[in-house]
């Protein structure tokens, strides 16, 4: 972040409140203004999931929850800003009055959003045969329930056919998503997701999320953020405070148990056709196919090969003409989609850092950690500026944004799938 290009920041973290408003969509979306009223907004981002849902936290005095009263299908949106920055702003339907607590002149209470898409998906059954290729499938399947665009999608690789069973468009979607493969020569590669930001629906593939540019640099270390002038004295930097890490916790590392176990490293899949009385096998192996598709860093964890006839192994039964005009691959997506999912496990850390309204789930950044050592010049890595096993880049997997009247934090959940070269 240029905070000389943005002169209205001047402490890391300042938001600007733009509008907290609740519609009351029982009656004619009658507005109730909640800027003076919350507490505390909480709003969550994950790429593992279609939507995006938190709570709000309110004292007030009108007594709205029983005046309106509030009983779920209200709307709130939600209006913040970095100065500079760009406008977060997105509308949630009320699920339900969270925790309450009422004093003599007033009562506390939180409301439960969720976003409004996934609300809508709950009123749509579909049963309906679909074909066609896999991404243009979920782009119409999306405008036809929701009468809105994706805000971002990736092409696909292949053409599907199925039949949905009464599922409702959320489901229908995720379901392509999982069928979904990204053009790839070297190998079938189904890492797609289907999530929502702040900005909308996407439905990604994680190679073009790894081929993204890295959006900013987090550095976990005692840097006092300030500025040194030439008299001696020194002054705020604003801009090393947004990369500062305010904490940081482990949360996941690589376990040759745990990866072994779930097929992170290898995966076999035993198509039997009973029909024909054949099977085939589709596999991958972490090392051998490494370098067939993008990831975070260079590097694999590790440099040992397992036997390939080591990990998981999925016995599932094939019908290779069950639908005219599509081949049935079915074995190869499903051999492929474990590994490179569960890539996602390897190296995962929590991260606490100043707020701004342009951070999403789905960027890239990069980590710098210092090395937690004493160094003297007998260290084989004394020249090292920064630990290059844990630092590197990652992918914002989830984010929890953090609103109060004054300030904003985002809680990151950061994961990479590899290590830095050397």
């Amino acid at each position: 972040m240029d905070s000389n290009a943005q002169p209205g920041i001047q402490v890391a973290g300042r938001v600007e409140l733009k509008g907290v408003w609740l519609f009351d969509t029982k009656h004619g979306n009658k507005a109730y203004n909640l800027l003076g009223a919350f507490n505390d907004l909480r709003i969550y981002e994950s790429i593992h999931t279609s939507k995006m849902h938190g709570y709000i936290a309110l004292t007030e005095t009108q007594n709205l929850i029983e005046s309106i009263p509030i009983t779920g299908h209200e709307v709130v949106t939600v209006e913040f800003q970095t100065p500079g920055l760009s406008v977060y702003k997105c509308s949630f339907v009320v699920t339900g009055v969270g925790m309450r607590e009422s004093q003599d002149k007033h009562t506390s209470y939180a409301l439960n959003l969720i976003s409004y898409e996934t609300y809508a998906s709950l009123n749509k059954i579909i049963s309906k045969a679909y074909y066609g290729n896999a991404s243009e499938l979920a782009q119409k399947v999306f405008f036809d329930s929701f009468d809105k665009q994706m805000v971002d999608a990736d092409a696909s690789d292949n053409v599907i056919k199925f039949v949905s069973p009464y599922w409702d468009p959320m489901t229908i979607i995720d379901y392509i998503t999982r069928m979904a493969l990204y053009p790839n020569a070297k190998i079938n590669t189904p890492n797609y997701i289907f999530y929502e930001t702040h900005k909308g629906h996407k439905f990604k593939s994680l190679t073009s999320l790894y081929n993204q540019k890295d959006f900013t640099t987090f550095v976990f270390d005692k840097n006092p953020a300030r500025s040194q002038n030439p008299d001696g004295t020194s002054t705020r930097d604003v801009n090393r405070e947004y990369a500062s890490a305010l904490s940081l916790g482990y949360i996941e590392s690589p376990c040759i148990i745990r990866d072994t176990l779930t097929g992170t490293l290898n995966t076999n899949v035993l198509g039997i056709d009973i029909l024909r009385k054949d099977f085939s096998i589709s596999s991958y192996n972490a090392l051998r196919d490494f370098h067939k598709t993008k990831h975070t860093d260079s590097d694999p964890i590790s440099n040992l090969l397992n036997p390939t006839d080591s990990g998981l192994y999925i016995t599932k039964h094939t019908y290779p003409h069950l639908f005219d005009g599509v081949d049935d691959i079915s074995n190869d997506i499903m051999a492929k989609t474990a590994p490179l999912l569960g890539q996602l496990e390897t190296y995962k850390i929590n991260m606490l850092v100043h707020g701004r309204t342009d951070l999403e789930a789905g960027q890239m950044v990069f980590v710098i950690m210092n090395k937690f050592k004493t160094l003297d010049d007998r260290d084989s890595h004394s020249a090292d500026e920064y630990d290059k096993v844990y630092s590197g880049r990652y992918l914002i997997t989830r984010i929890e944004h953090a609103f109060t009247q004054a300030s904003h934090q985002c809680h990151l959940e950061l994961i990479k799938d590899s290590k830095m070269r050397g």
